[in-house]
């Protein structure tokens, strides 16, 4: 097994149990990342996973991870894991955007980079990890470069905010205020932070609620915060997202309250709509029948650049899985070794122990000897398993089965 991935995202956990497996944002001290020999953590808002090539593989790793994040089974259940290849495919689907919430956002490549350079810089990649997702950035260059992808968003919330980012350029320097924290202006919310806005303003009725959301997006290092009335979220917001139902402002109630904002972009997903159209004299406003009609047509289109994306990930995947193969025997045939030779020490140091006096010249041909006994007795099996595997058989399954019979 050369590499293997085990986590979970927003396709099957809730925002809450994301941020419990993150352990509050904090996955880096988990003690099981740190007894295991090669690891890369990923953790943003919308996934929590860690991708690794230690022969142990993943159900260790994660009954280890359930322990420490005090996960309960039924919780622990929504976790996948892929070894092998599927691993691989994993990666690269993750690192070219295809599993966000925001289909084709740019800031999960980011995220996987820096992901990737934490572990180089604490040594922790193995040759596997290292050649794996350094094939996941080429992926992803290739998919940006011949696809228009990320275009194309279908979710409500996703194509307000690809509107929001057309009319506003990068939202990194503006600040969105959330209005209404029910259903939809919950998972707008996470949509928003997923892009790390210069500020995120929450307001809701039930202030309970969004102080817990103000903590479950600062865990994923989210700059957000909780204000207490609506006048004070319109006057610093640049983008609002209104999820309120039955404000009752009329439209010379929110004129006055938007006289000094700097307010240019309104998404209003109520149904029905709250706010008055006649605001779209001072900023730009669209409502959920808006969003639903481009959400249909890129639906038309998204599906021709998601089969352009799937058929550069089956290119690639072949391409990359092909170099992975020698990965394993080599890695085997090192543990093999090493096991090997540590035993000849042990034993050898146990011989000089009874042995008593011996002459430094005597007991370097000793030595000698034994490194010759070792190399002579692991000539057979490596021989074999190489003309084994050249002879076509099934790989893994082979490999797997002379690591178990060696005990490495």
């Amino acid at each position: 097994m050369s590499l293997w991935v085990v986590g979970t995202d927003h396709h099957r956990a809730s925002l809450d149990l994301r941020v419990k497996a993150s352990m509050g944002g904090k996955l880096d001290e988990l003690q099981a990342l740190k007894d295991f020999s090669h690891h890369v953590f990923l953790s943003t808002c919308n996934r929590v996973e860690v991708y690794s090539s230690d022969p142990r593989g993943p159900s260790e790793f994660l009954a280890r991870w359930k322990q420490e994040a005090s996960l309960t089974t039924e919780e622990a259940k929504i976790f996948f894991s892929y070894e092998g290849e599927e691993a691989l495919h994993h990666l690269f689907r993750v690192g070219a955007s295809l599993e966000s919430m925001v289909l084709g956002e740019n800031q999960i490549t980011g995220q996987v980079k820096r992901a990737y350079q934490r572990a180089l810089d604490s040594s922790s990649l193995s040759a596997a990890l290292h050649r794996g997702f350094q094939s996941s950035f080429r992926v992803a260059k290739r998919i940006k470069a011949e696809t228009e992808i990320s275009q194309f968003s279908i979710s409500i919330p996703s194509v307000g905010l690809r509107l929001a980012e057309k009319v506003l350029g990068d939202l990194s320097r503006r600040v969105v205020g959330v209005a209404g924290l029910g259903e939809i202006g919950r998972l707008a919310a996470e949509h928003f932070a997923a892009v790390f806005p210069k500020r995120l303003l929450l307001y809701n009725r039930t202030q309970e609620t969004a102080e817990n959301l103000k903590l479950q997006l600062q865990s994923q290092g989210v700059e957000v915060e909780v204000v207490r009335d609506l006048d004070q979220l319109l006057s610093e917001s640049d983008v609002l997202v209104s999820g309120m139902a039955a404000t009752a402002l009329k439209v010379e109630d929110w004129q006055l309250k938007l006289r000094n904002s700097s307010l240019q972009f309104i998404l209003d997903l109520a149904v029905p709509p709250q706010i008055p159209p006649q605001l779209s004299e001072r900023a730009f406003i669209y409502f959920v029948d808006d969003l639903k009609r481009i959400s249909e047509e890129n639906n038309k289109l998204r599906h021709q650049e998601l089969i352009k994306a799937e058929s550069i990930i089956e290119d690639e995947l072949k391409r990359a899985w092909s170099q992975f193969e020698p990965l394993d025997v080599q890695q085997t045939l090192h543990l093999l070794s090493s096991k090997v030779d540590e035993t000849r020490r042990i034993e050898l140091e146990a011989l000089r122990q009874r042995l008593g006096a011996v002459t430094e010249e005597d007991w370097k041909e000793i030595e000698k000897m034994s490194e010759r006994l070792s190399s002579k007795i692991l000539q057979d099996p490596m021989r074999e398993l190489r003309s084994r595997l050249e002879g076509g058989v099934e790989k893994e399954g082979l490999i797997q089965a002379f690591r178990n019979f060696f005990g490495i």
